[in-house]
């Protein structure tokens, strides 16, 4: 099976997976029933593809950032066993070993939206994962510059008393959403007081 990704959705999910981290199979994006996911734990984008029915594997992020670096705008992944596949961009190929390991179900963070539910953005957001939002937005709709609306809206959505912010992209079928920082409401056990 083919599949193919622009560098915008590659730049774009590479933007959502963990650095470095215990849980190993945060560290590759997941390629997944007509999706393409990427999360650190705190933070997740989905992006829908199409043409990856019957597919689950999780890339590993070292040869995306290398194909990002490239400047090319086309991803071909061959995807061969369950274990390994091929990586193409311009005269570049590459065999990568997937990661073995199985994905988060990432659907249970993710609720079905009705945008006109949405209730204004309240609480504590990481400001670097609304960046990454931003940026996200920038790399999949193409559109680099900071006056325009990339993100069609912004909101706090309750799942079972968990508020989160979601996000969904202009003119692309994506979706983001951020954990909110919680506080004890007591001051932290170093305070002089």
């Amino acid at each position: 099976m083919e599949i193919k990704l622009t560098r915008g959705q590659v730049q774009a999910a590479l933007l959502f997976v963990a650095k470095k981290d215990v849980r190993f199979y945060l560290t590759g994006v997941n390629l997944n029933s007509n999706h393409l996911v990427a999360t650190d734990g705190h933070t997740l984008l989905l992006q829908e593809v199409k043409g990856i029915e019957g597919v689950n594997i999780i890339l590993p992020a070292e040869p995306l950032e290398q194909f990002v670096k490239s400047k090319l705008q086309e991803l071909t992944i061959n995807v061969g066993d369950k274990r390994s596949g091929v990586l193409s961009y311009g005269a570049i190929t590459v065999m990568v070993d997937y990661i073995d390991h199985k994905y988060p179900d990432y659907r249970r963070v993710i609720p079905r939206i009705d945008e006109s539910k949405l209730t204004e953005l309240r609480g504590s957001y990481n400001s670097k994962y609304i960046g990454c939002i931003e940026k996200a937005a920038g790399y999949l709709t193409g559109e680099r510059s900071s006056d325009t609306d990339k993100v069609r809206s912004y909101g706090m959505y309750s799942m079972q008393d968990l508020p989160k912010c979601i996000a969904a992209f202009r003119n692309v079928a994506a979706i983001a959403v951020v954990m909110p920082l919680y506080e004890t409401g007591k001051p932290p056990t170093w305070s002089p007081f």
